[in-house]
């Protein structure tokens, strides 16, 4: 049992990484680098901005993430 419930972390853990390996390589397609390259403090201070965001605002980020992401040739969702 303990090895079964290990062997699911451990597989969870890897879903996770690989998300977070696929939105750090949507970012830099973002930022038009490569993921070296990209700007992290940048980033983060456009992040930081978000939770300010009134609700026209998001929608429109959304829409315009939405298309960008439609765009990318070869995404995987």
């Amino acid at each position: 049992l303990n090895r079964l419930k290990s062997m699911e972390k451990s597989e969870q853990k890897k879903v996770e990484t690989r998300l977070k390996i696929i939105l750090g390589a949507e970012v830099a397609k973002v930022m038009n680098c490569g993921i070296e390259q990209v700007d992290k403090e940048l980033v983060m201070g456009i992040l930081l901005s978000a939770p300010q965001l009134n609700d026209i605002e998001r929608i429109k980020y959304i829409k315009a993430g939405r298309w960008f992401l439609a765009q990318m040739d070869g995404r995987q969702k």
